[in-house]
């Protein structure tokens, strides 16, 4: 266990390495406990023009949709990324950052009008992340007759579900490792349950659960943003700048129009021997220490995947060329940076499917419906 946002989080499980988990989510299935996220309810009348006051991404999605987008200051730098799900007409869930939640709290607060209710409810939920190719056969074979959602950025929410007695699940196609997968918002009194169920009916297939350090890896080599790391600045740089709607009215929307222009971008660099580069290590353009910096290193990881060192930075744009090579200074000795395009690793274009619905597991404590739904 180690210590992460005022939470005690898996760092892995048993006595296997991160890497092997990482691997377990490549090539077949991981699982995920990350209840430590804030889920924040928000509805009302007004909820919608709330959402879209509050968040950079326009919230006129349908119903059973979800966005990425950002929550800034009026200065236009990041609160925090988050994810928001369209639960019906005038209600919204958006998914937080556990070390920001209290701040997110607050800050939507501070701009809380009539018609609005926000609600953290972060203390009775979990939140389970199935990940990997074979993440939607292994969800299959354990709630027969869930309803899920067939793309990436939707979700369905499941009533009365879990158990004879009830119990909700919110299955959205969401994830942060780069793989296809689901992330299932649960009820703490049926969290333990569905865990269990999950494990059983994937264990034949693979399946490993997986820790904080596992998950950190995944989502470098897919290029994720971290807040904190990648995200804490202006939230334009790179890839970033599509999650912003510019022509609609946001908080923070004048302090991005009235910033100098963004000189740097996000980029990525893979080299073969560690060579103790951390975050916060300044890039130069050559070797000779004391030169201005371009950049700085922004995260940093082994890679199972390429089998190689990586690490994301921001960088100057003029010196951002995939292919070419810059330097940090390590101990008062130069040390290459070769540049790379973002990112690392991407996915299989096509998710794998086991069995037929007759080959599919019934756990005893599970409630099955008789026909699986559509969303």
């Amino acid at each position: 266990m180690m210590p992460y946002a005022g939470w005690e989080l898996p760092r892995s499980y048993g006595k296997r390495k991160p890497e092997d988990e990482v691997r377990a989510v490549r090539k077949k299935a991981g699982m995920f406990d990350v209840s430590h996220m804030g889920q924040l309810f928000i509805s009302g009348t007004n909820a919608l023009l709330f959402m879209e006051r509050m968040i950079t991404q326009k919230m006129d999605m349908p119903v059973g949709a979800a966005r990425y987008g950002f929550i800034l200051y009026d200065n236009g730098l990041v609160v925090d990324d988050c994810i928001s799900y369209r639960l019906a007409e005038n209600e919204f869930l958006i998914i937080v950052n556990a070390s920001n939640r209290e701040k997110v709290v607050g800050w939507f607060s501070d701009h809380q009008e009539d018609g609005v209710t926000v609600l953290d409810r972060s203390d009775e939920f979990a939140l389970i992340a199935l990940q990997g190719p074979l993440a939607e056969s292994i969800l299959e074979r354990t709630l027969i007759g869930l309803a899920f959602p067939e793309k990436a950025y939707t979700f369905a929410w499941n009533k009365s579900f879990i158990t004879q007695s009830g119990g909700d699940v919110l299955v959205s196609r969401t994830g942060y490792t780069g793989e296809d997968g689901f992330e299932l918002l649960v009820e703490n009194a049926h969290a333990r349950e569905l865990w269990l169920a999950l494990l059983t009916a994937g264990e034949r297939q693979g399946l490993l659960p997986c820790g904080l350090v596992a998950r950190d890896i995944l989502r470098q080599e897919a290029a994720m943003p971290l807040y904190g790391n990648e995200l804490s600045g202006d939230p334009r740089a790179d890839n970033l700048a599509r999650y912003i709607a510019m022509d609609k009215d946001f908080v923070g929307k004048h302090g991005l129009e009235s910033s100098a222009p963004l000189s740097q971008t996000r980029i990525g660099i893979i080299f073969d021997k560690r060579e103790m580069i951390g975050h916060g290590d300044e890039i130069f353009a050559s070797e000779e220490a004391g030169k201005t910096p371009l950049g700085c290193i922004t995260s940093t990881t082994f890679s199972p995947t390429l089998g190689r060192w990586i690490a994301m930075a921001y960088l100057e744009k003029e010196f951002a060329v995939p292919g070419s090579t810059l330097h940090t200074v390590i101990k008062g000795k130069p040390v290459l940076l070769p540049i790379t395009a973002l990112p690392f690793y991407k996915k299989r274009p096509k998710r794998v499917r086991h069995g037929a619905t007759s080959q599919m597991l019934i756990l005893p404590t599970l409630h099955e419906m008789s026909v699986r739904g559509k969303y």
